[in-house]
């Protein structure tokens, strides 16, 4: 019995050192194991720490970048805004060739009227008779206008040579033909200008090139308007009417009673019927 527990006794006390080995070597484990994950944590944080500035300084240059892709379209307008400013003030200062009028100083002045051209501006538009048969009772006369913008002729039209008249310009020329119109200045409000001669209406309208006569000067061939037997009149508005007396061409061009009324409808003269 002795011997059983001083055998037991022995193998306990030789035991113990052996765990209290096993003890102290668990400790330094448990420290690595934090170290490391102590180590790791730096580590991220420093990773996170380094990675911060570049990412903020990414978001900085992508917000350069989008301030300077919206500031695009206005420096766009802002270039193109001059050329449109441009060709504006082009189209209101255009000036018509210089031309002859050779009725200045050496025909009859009778008559003079202004207009506002809606492209050309102020411009004034000069009608003349030039006497072709001095010995003859009443003296045979030819019709012409001439137009002037800024003081220098840019149009000029002439009656045929052979055509002759014995008055042309403001004022009734035959008897009985109406003409309500201005006599300081024979103009609608569209701007068409209206002379009168013993041949009927001359109406003289803006166009694109100046002004056109439509074929209505006195002896004119082919009229665009059958203006050769008519009258005008010009309401408290500017609204024109063209009366036009129907002739009989088959008894001598003799009036047959009959009128119609010839009215401005912005462009061209329409009949009403």
């Amino acid at each position: 019995m002795r011997s059983t527990r001083t055998l037991t006794l022995t193998t306990a006390l030789v035991a113990l050192p052996l765990l209290a080995g096993c003890g102290q070597g668990g400790q330094p484990a448990e420290a690595t194991t934090a170290e490391t994950s102590q180590t790791t944590a730096q580590t991220q944080a420093a990773g996170e720490s380094e990675a911060t500035p570049s990412a903020r300084g990414t978001t900085s240059s992508n917000a350069s970048r989008g301030d300077a892709t919206s500031a695009s379209p206005a420096e766009t307008r802002m270039a193109s805004a001059p050329e449109a400013t441009g060709g504006q003030e082009g189209a209101g200062s255009s000036t018509l060739p210089t031309v002859a009028d050779p009725c200045a100083g050496t025909c009859d002045e009778t008559t003079r009227a202004t207009v506002n051209h809606p492209k050309f501006g102020p411009m004034e538009v000069v009608a003349y008779t030039l006497t072709i048969t001095p010995d003859t009772a009443p003296q045979g006369k030819r019709a012409s206008y001439a137009v002037y913008q800024n003081g220098n002729p840019v149009g000029y039209v002439s009656s045929p040579e052979s055509s002759s008249v014995i008055t042309f310009g403001n004022g009734p020329a035959m008897g009985g033909q109406l003409w309500e119109v201005d006599r300081k200045n024979p103009v609608d409000k569209y701007g068409n200008v209206y002379f009168s001669s013993n041949s009927g209406v001359t109406v003289i309208s803006p166009s694109d090139g100046g002004f056109d006569s439509h074929g209505t000067m006195p002896g004119a061939e082919d009229p665009q308007y059958p203006f050769q037997n008519a009258g005008v009149k010009i309401d408290s508005s500017g609204e024109p009417t063209v009366v036009q007396h129907v002739t009989d061409k088959n008894n001598n061009n003799a009036d047959t009673g009959k009128t119609v009324d010839w009215t401005w409808d912005g462009s061209t003269f329409v009949a009403q019927k």
